[in-house]
């Protein structure tokens, strides 16, 4: 990663570019700290969301 920094950062300065604070990351490169709920799941948390009539009853907890 250090040295796909350096080489984004050498390209930027090529071009007059720079950047002064902070760091952009392209997504994918960048391992999620989440995982995607199965839809087993997806299925119980919009039972569970939904009231008698369909209505939001609260938070997501987890």
């Amino acid at each position: 990663m250090v040295k796909l920094n350096s080489a984004v950062l050498q390209e930027f300065a090529k071009r007059g570019l720079s950047i002064n604070e902070g760091i952009a990351v392209d997504a994918r490169l960048v391992k999620s700290a989440s995982k995607p709920m199965s839809n087993d799941d997806l299925r119980r948390e919009k039972e569970r969301r939904s009231g008698p009539e369909g209505e939001w009853t609260g938070m997501v907890s987890r």
